[in-house]
């Protein structure tokens, strides 16, 4: 894509003609409805702004010196002529009507646009006002040219008359031949008629009123530049564009749904009878905004594409980034605005820089912005396009990008993803891979030896996969890393993309970029579409119309998952492969930090608070933890350091829950290891990922670090082989270097202790290590509580009682006993039954229904930690599973506990007849309404009926016998 930066002005809107133009639509509608009685007519008001491009023309024209002298020489004439980029007309001010200037418009481009320069070069040598032999010019052109009506064939006058005298008075001599010519028959007025130059008799502002809309672009610049070359014999550059506002009147007929559109008419503001005159007063003109520079894009290698107008950017469109940009402003702007100054310091406006670091973090956009500083040519060079060519034509492609840079220079060549022709020449590549690097760096090389102010930007996601001769002198000698946005950066970017959408008061954008802190530049603009996009859906869904919310960017950061996660990942290995870290060790800071094989750093929305009772083992914590992290100014002066800590106990009992918590508590990052981040079959694999864990880790403290099952890679020695035992040295080293990075904290769970390896547990190491038992009476209250908040329960249910029936359960346990409960009035609902709310006796039915699934876990554990010769090294843990036996093998409690609750809120049995009966009953009306609408014949509707009576008979004896024994309660 070739895109050219052009200054716009625009032509001023009078409101004295403009109110004119709008009473003289509306006199029109009238009248017009008048004349055709009966027939309505409306009038549809259309106020835009036509693109018309101003291109200065010069060419030498004759002059002869003095009356009788013959010597001539040749003086260079220059005009401005408006083209409108809509339509192709050419603009012309003709002579006053009523004081006002009359604007007319010719269409010969029109004609003309489809010519072949051949043609065109005939027709520009006739628009000097003379006239050729026919039988000279070429018979096609000159035929082409007579159909459009733009020349015409004729005899001189005299001659012929001279010829047909002659043929009369000398019978017997030959007549006078009379060739026939050719000359122009399109009225157009001569070159040098001011009438061309709009700006010499309208006034011209750098504003624009934003009611009015704006015509498309249709037509390129560069074809209008060939064209008017070729009519004039001149030189020709487009100079700016300039919008000139018109009015339409467009008469619709309701009943015969005709449309009739009218000419345009333009509510200008104008000069004076000359160009010194006073113009009209500036109360009269209409204000507007300011008017931004537009960018018209269009096709490499495509002759006389159409252009596409694109937003003109420049830095101030660029959040943050300071050091960015004052590098490419010494780099590329200043060598470039500055050319003598440049000049006299032998600062060259060339050169090659690369941009690289993470995908969509804004590389391609300053490389826009760049354009918008400098104001020159820039052609953005698309590789996959190149590369779905073929080799040979790619080359070639190439080449001619760089031959058309060097026409237009100074200009800037930007290649995205410039690894994917610039890669690492192999053995292993094919011949035609070899020949697009080589023909890259020939290229190149050739600019450098041109010294034109040629710039070439690339960029890429992988510099370390860039072939190495791409970096030497004279090629990309200057390397920019585009970090991901920080936070001030962020603020920036949401307010850019969000300055022109409808926002509510209570939008943070602090928190926003707070909320967002992993996320790319390309992701923010995402999520400020998304919370647009959540008000517009609605408000064509017919609800009010209301300004974009907190809530609805809080909702689109929730659906819109970070890009650069994966990313990071994938480049944290490719990255570690290259061997090139210290080359890149700016962008390696960041894929270390990011993309070390764990979950990302987050700051846990919750904290000790949230957890449900387990008060000794939070105070514990926070002594050994919270306290050192969230003060270490007192820490360090007590020298009291943050140890480690390992978490056990059996499973579902709130292990990573605590820890979570624990990151919440202290205000810090929190880092989830699971087996599956460290594990690999690659030989040495599984030692590199723990090591880049901690790395990572340390450079985002403070943070806790927590391994969940530990003794998957921490298990004792004697039992492992040599790749496990490997493993657990590696994690012992990166255990005690850890030590010295005192805003790191490492925490680990385990449901097997005593399978850890002592000398995990040893000074230094996990030297704390806290019992995390199953949740007591106290804890499982307020765990019921935590998963029935936002459920629909009716008032019977007591936490109390239902705490009391599951001593035996885990916390996982509670919280599968609250969603299967809720199960039960949920899928009555579905079968038709009325809606209700979750009672106490759903709850009780499906605890009696729920297994504990620490039973089999503490039989096992109890086994291991047995035999396992370490029962003195945790007799808690012994005595809790003592008391677990008792109470669960104890019987009855749960029987019971169940048996008293029945007789409280009453049988569930019954009620759960009821409810059968209930929804039988619904069967029978739906049956009976599809046998009435005809959707079952007779036959199966009997049969449905049958079977359905006899269950609801069985159901009504059941529930009767029953009554019957509760005393017909």
């Amino acid at each position: 894509m070739k895109i050219k930066r052009i200054e716009t002005r625009s032509f001023a809107i009078s409101k004295k003609a403009e109110k004119e133009l709008l009473e003289k639509a509306e006199r029109k509608s009238l009248s017009r409805t008048l004349e055709g009685i009966g027939h309505k007519e409306e009038v549809e008001v259309k106020k835009s702004y036509l693109p018309l491009a101003r291109f200065a023309v010069s060419r030498p024209e004759m002059v002869q010196k003095g009356v009788l002298s013959t010597e001539t020489t040749y003086e260079t004439r220059e005009n401005y002529f408006y083209v409108d980029l809509s339509t192709l007309d050419l603009y012309y001010v003709g002579a006053r009507k009523m004081g006002a200037p009359d604007i007319k418009t010719y269409d010969l481009l029109t004609k003309i646009i489809d010519l072949p320069d051949e043609t065109l070069e005939l027709l520009g040598e006739l628009m000097k006002g003379v006239w050729l032999y026919y039988d000279e010019v070429s018979k096609s052109s000159a035929r082409q040219l007579m159909t459009l009506g733009l020349i015409k064939k004729f005899k001189e006058k005299w001659r012929a008359v001279f010829s047909a005298v002659w043929s009369e008075l000398g019978p017997e001599e030959k007549g006078i031949m009379v060739k026939d010519r050719v000359k122009v028959s399109y009225k157009l007025p001569p070159f040098r008629d001011e009438g061309f130059n709009l700006s010499a008799h309208l006034r011209e502002i750098d504003t624009i009123v934003e009611e009015y809309s704006k015509d498309s672009i249709h037509f390129s610049t560069e074809k209008i530049e060939h064209m008017l070359s070729l009519l004039f014999q001149a030189d020709v550059c487009i100079d700016e564009v300039v919008f000139l506002p018109y009015i339409q009147g467009i008469y619709v007929r309701e009943e015969e749904k005709e449309k009739i559109t009218p000419r345009k008419h333009f509510p200008v503001a104008f000069f004076g009878e000359s160009p010194e005159a006073e113009p009209q007063a500036p109360d009269d003109i209409r204000e507007g905004v300011k008017l931004k520079p537009i960018a018209l894009a269009t096709e490499i290698g495509k002759d006389w594409g159409i252009p596409v107008e694109v937003a003109t950017i420049n830095f101030s469109d660029v959040a943050d980034m300071e050091g960015v940009k004052e590098q490419i402003n010494e780099a590329i702007v200043y060598p470039l605005t500055n050319p003598k100054l440049a000049k006299e310091f032998g600062k060259k406006g060339g050169g090659s820089i690369l941009l690289y670091g993470p995908p969509g973090c804004a590389k391609s956009y300053i490389a826009r912005a760049t354009v918008g500083e400098c104001g020159v040519q820039f052609f953005n060079v698309n590789i996959s396009d190149l590369m779905a060519k073929g080799a040979e034509t790619e080359a070639k492609s190439l080449h001619d990008v760089f031959q058309d840079a060097q026409k237009e220079a100074p200009s800037i060549i930007f290649f995205d993803e410039i690894d994917a022709i610039g890669g690492r020449r192999a053995a292993t590549m094919e011949y035609a891979e070899k020949m697009e690097i080589d023909q890259f760096l020939m290229e190149m090389d050739g600019v450098d030896s041109l010294g034109k102010d040629i710039l070439i930007i690339a960029a890429t996601n992988v510099p370390w996969n860039m072939d190495p001769a791409l970096r030497r002198s004279v090629r990309f000698t200057k390397h920019i890393f585009v970090p991901p946005p920080n936070t001030a950066a962020r603020i920036g970017i949401f307010k850019i993309h969000t300055k022109d959408k409808p926002l509510a008061e209570d939008i943070d954008f602090d928190k926003l970029a707070e909320l967002t802190e992993d996320y790319a530049a390309s992701d923010l603009k995402a999520i400020c579409d998304r919370a647009t996009e959540i008000v517009w859906k609605k408000a064509l869904g017919g609800e009010s119309r209301r300004k974009v919310t907190m809530e609805d960017f809080l909702k689109s950061i929730e659906e819109q998952e970070s890009s650069l996660k994966p990313w990071f990942k994938q480049a944290q290995k490719e990255l570690r492969e290259s061997g090139e870290k210290e080359i890149f060790s700016g962008f390696a800071e960041y894929i270390l930090k990011y993309g070390g094989g764990v979950d990302e750093a987050k700051k846990p929305e919750i904290d000790f608070l949230d957890v449900g009772d387990m008060d000794d083992v939070k105070e514990e914590i926070r002594k050994t933890v919270v306290y050192p992290l969230a003060r270490p100014d007192l820490a360090e002066e007590f020298k009291k350091e943050a140890e480690s800590i390992l978490l056990y106990g059996p499973p579902g009992c709130g292990k990573t829950y605590i820890a979570r918590a624990t990151a919440g508590e202290c205000d810090v990052s929190f880092f989830n290891v699971n087996i599956t981040d460290i594990v690999s079959k690659e030989f040495g694999e599984s030692e590199r990922n723990i090591v880049e864990i901690f790395e990572r880790a340390s450079r985002n403290i403070p943070a806790i670090l927590f391994f969940d099952e530990i003794d998957a890679i921490g298990g004792r020695r004697e039992l492992t082989s040599g790749t496990e035992r490997r493993l657990i040295n590696v994690f012992l080293t990166q255990m005690d270097g850890f030590k010295e990075n005192k805003g790191l904290v490492v925490m680990a769970a385990t449901n097997s202790p005593w399978m850890i390896d002592p000398a995990l547990r040893r000074a230094g190491r996990f030297t704390r290590q806290l019992l995390i038992s199953r949740p007591d009476l106290n804890a499982r209250m307020e765990i019921f509580g935590v998963h029935i908040k936002n459920k629909p329960v009716a008032g019977d249910i007591n936490l109390g009682n239902l705490a009391e029936l599951t001593s035996s359960y885990s916390s996982s346990d509670i919280k599968t006993i609250c969603d299967r409960a809720a199960e039960i009035p949920w899928k009555e609902a579905l079968d038709g039954m009325k809606d209700r709310k979750i009672t106490m006796d759903d709850f009780i039915e499906t605890i009696k229904n729920t297994k504990s699934s620490l039973a089999p876990w503490y039989n096992l554990a109890k086994k291991q930690l047995s035999s396992s010769g370490e029962k003195e090294q945790y007799t808690e843990l012994f005595e809790d599973m003592d008391k677990f036996e008792k109470g669960y093998m104890s019987g009855g409690t749960l029987r019971e506990t169940v048996k008293i609750e029945r007789e409280r809120f009453g049988d569930g049995k019954i009620r759960n007849l009821k409810r059968e009966k209930e929804i039988l009953e619904k069967k029978i009306e739906i049956a009976k309404a599809k046998y009435h609408k005809g959707e079952i014949d007779e036959n199966v509707f009997r049969d449905i009926i049958n079977d359905y009576e006899k269950q609801l008979i069985d159901v009504e004896l059941n529930l009767a016998e029953l009554e019957e024994d509760r005393g017909g309660d």
